[in-house]
C-alpha cells in the first residue's frame, strides 16, 4: 500500500523517479494506493510554471498506473477522484479518519470558558464559533465577523465567541488579527494555542458550529473538518474555489452551513448530530474495497 504525497518524495512535488523506483522492487504483489495529493502548484507560482509542474505530477501519476500497475486506488475527496479519472485511475472516496479522538464530554467545560471570557450575565446566551488549526482562508475579508454581528441583532444569542485552538499560523495570525479588529463588544475572542488531544476534543464538544479552511470541492482532505463531523458539529463552508455553491455531493459526510445568501437562516437553525467515531467505518471500507478487487 502506498500512500502518495507527492511533496513527500520531492521538495518540489515531481517525484520524476517514484515510478522506477517501485517498479525496481519486482515484487508480485497486488498495488494500492491513497492519494492525498495530485497534480497541483502554488498559487504564488507563474501560470507557466504551474502549468508545467501540473503536466509533469500528472505524467507521474499515469506512469505509476501503468508501471505498478495499481489494483485499488483512493482518494479523499470527490474533485480529486474527477482528476484521477481524467488520468485513467479509477479511485474510490475513502474519507480522512479523524485527527482527534471523541472523548467523554465533561459538561462544566462550556460554564468555565464563558467565565474565562466574563461572560456571567444570568440571561447570557453565547454562541460559540470554532476555528481549528491552521487560518488558511481570509474570513475577515470573506465578511465572516460582520455577518455574525448582524445577526446577533435578531438572534437568540446576546454573545458570539470566536476560538482558535492549534496552531493558526502566521497567515492565520494576521486573518485572527482582522477579524478580532472588527468585533464589537458583543464578540469575544480566545486563542487557545496547542491544546492535547482529550481537551481539544472538549472544546469541540462546547462549541456550537466549526468554521472550514478549505472550499467544499477540497473538504474530504481535511483531517480538522473530519473531527468536527465526528464530534457533530456543524460546519461553515466557504462558496466553492469558482464561485459555484456546493452541490452536496463534496460535503455529504458533514452537516454543511453554506457561507452565502442563505447564511444566516442555515446558521441560526443548525443543530448538532450525536458525536461519532467514523474510525472503524472507514477501515470497514477499506477492506471491504480491497476484498472486492480480489
Amino acid at each position: 500500500s502506498l500512500q502518495y504525497v507527492p511533496h513527500a518524495y520531492s521538495a518540489k512535488g515531481i517525484p520524476i523517479r517514484l515510478p522506477y523506483c517501485l517498479k525496481m522492487l519486482k515484487c508480485n504483489s497486488r498495488w494500492h494506493v491513497m492519494f492525498h495529493e495530485i497534480w497541483g502548484a502554488k498559487p504564488s507560482q507563474s501560470p507557466l510554471i504551474r502549468k508545467l509542474i501540473t503536466w509533469l505530477q500528472r505524467r507521474i501519476v499515469s506512469r505509476l498506473n501503468h508501471s505498478l500497475p495499481i489494483s485499488v486506488a483512493h482518494t479523499s475527496n470527490d474533485f480529486w477522484r474527477y482528476l484521477l479519472d481524467s488520468a485513467n485511475v479509477r479511485a474510490e472516496i475513502l474519507p480522512l479518519i479523524s485527527n482527534i479522538p471523541v472523548a467523554t464530554k465533561r459538561h462544566s467545560s462550556r460554564q468555565m470558558l464563558l467565565a474565562e471570557l466574563d461572560i456571567v450575565e444570568p440571561n447570557a446566551n453565547a454562541f460559540i464559533i470554532l476555528l481549528f488549526g491552521t487560518i488558511r482562508l481570509d474570513w475577515a475579508l470573506m465578511g465572516l465577523v460582520d455577518r455574525v454581528q448582524e445577526l446577533l441583532k435578531r438572534a437568540p444569542w446576546t454573545h458570539a465567541v470566536f476560538l482558535s485552538v492549534g496552531r493558526a499560523g502566521d497567515l492565520g495570525e494576521i486573518i485572527w488579527a482582522r477579524m478580532e479588529a472588527k468585533a464589537s463588544n458583543h464578540c469575544r475572542f480566545l486563542k487557545l494555542g496547542g491544546l492535547p488531544a482529550e481537551e481539544v476534543s472538549q472544546i469541540f464538544h462546547l462549541s456550537d458550529v466549526g468554521v472550514s479552511m478549505y472550499y467544499p470541492e477540497h473538504v474530504g482532505k481535511s483531517g480538522c473538518v473530519a473531527a468536527m463531523a465526528d464530534h457533530g458539529l456543524p460546519v461553515i463552508l466557504p462558496q466553492g474555489s469558482g464561485g459555484t455553491s456546493d452541490s452536496g455531493n463534496w460535503t455529504s459526510h458533514i452537516r454543511a452551513i453554506p457561507f452565502d445568501n442563505n447564511f444566516e437562516t442555515a446558521l441560526l437553525s443548525c443543530k448538532r448530530k450525536q458525536p461519532f467515531d467514523s474510525v472503524n467505518q472507514t477501515c470497514m471500507a477499506l477492506a471491504n474495497s480491497l476484498r472486492n478487487s480480489l
